[in-house]
């Protein structure tokens, strides 16, 4: 039973680990967005999308984002920047305001949008879900920033 127990706490121990790394991969302040991304010299991905309730925008992140793959690419090569619009998730009013403001900037239509940004703000190009996969996925992402 003590072992039970063990492996339990141990599996519970990392799954928080991942969605702690999960969620410090994904910056939610385009202001401190664009800092890193001038400091890095990177661009950045937005990913404008309905984290609660849009069934692309949720294929992408488990066919994509959360791939170790996607993590290890992204972590060396972009600023990753969530514009997050939850139906029943509460963000702060700064957030909220940020987000759409960005929405507004960049004219999105629909969700899952991605954009790639440089540091000022100048978009670099524009996708969205693609079933291919998470190594597809990065090839497509380094054909839009060459």
């Amino acid at each position: 039973m003590k072992k039970i127990l063990l492996v339990f706490t141990l599996i519970l121990i990392l799954v928080n680990l991942i969605a702690e790394e999960k969620a410090n991969l994904w910056l939610n302040n385009f202001e401190v967005a664009i800092a890193q991304s001038k400091e890095l010299n990177r661009p950045i991905l937005i990913n404008f999308t309905g984290s609660d309730w849009c069934i692309w925008c949720h294929r992408l992140e488990s066919e994509v984002f959360e791939q170790s793959e996607f993590v290890e690419y992204a972590s060396k090569n972009l600023i990753l920047f969530m514009a997050d619009f939850p139906k029943k998730n509460e963000l702060s009013d700064d957030i909220k305001k940020q987000n759409t403001g960005l929405l507004q900037k960049y004219d999105i239509k629909g969700f899952p949008t991605i954009l790639l940004v440089d540091s000022n703000q100048k978009i670099i190009g524009t996708t969205g879900y693609r079933e291919i996969g998470v190594k597809e996925y990065i090839k497509h992402l380094n054909d839009i920033l060459k």
